[in-house]
């Protein structure tokens, strides 16, 4: 029998397996139109953000917003090593380095998923940026070096 630890591990392992199986079906009926469904996904994300880690958009400049979301990702999720916001109001960019999710993302590239639509901070910042009612392109590549991902939405 598995001790708690292996069961723990199964048990991630298992919710990846069906993460991609979900994700790779999306991705096969819609193409990029799976991309809209981020800002669903974020929609599910962002209350938790603000009513269990105190996230607050209020007043916030989209960088500041953007820091503390990134600050969130690695302090409370440790989704990553690092998480570094840049931007002003026409272009806000995260790099993420060292994502726990890459290797999940490398099989969804290899899949053939080109956009990373599940990605957590990408539906997350395409939540927020739809509630504080700006329209913006939203794009997300893969970051070789930092092992992770530079996620862009240019603000129109």
């Amino acid at each position: 029998m598995a001790t708690d630890e292996q069961k723990k591990a199964n048990m991630f392992r298992l919710a990846k397996l069906t993460l991609y199986g979900l994700t790779t079906g999306i991705w096969d009926l819609l193409g990029e139109g799976a991309l809209g469904l981020s800002h669903e996904i974020g929609d599910q994300i962002l209350p938790v953000l603000e009513k269990e880690m105190g996230l607050e958009l209020g007043g916030e400049s989209l960088l500041d917003i953007a820091t503390e979301v990134g600050r969130l990702a690695v302090d409370e999720f440790g989704m990553a090593e690092s998480v570094e916001a840049s931007g002003d109001n026409d272009q806000i960019t995260l790099k993420v380095k060292n994502c726990t999710l890459r290797g999940l993302t490398n099989d969804l590239l290899a899949a053939g998923v080109t956009h990373s639509f599940i990605c957590p901070l990408l539906c997350v910042g395409d939540a927020i940026l739809d509630r504080m009612g700006i329209k913006a392109m939203s794009n997300i590549e893969k970051w070789e070096e930092g092992k992770g991902s530079i996620i862009t939405w240019k603000i129109i």
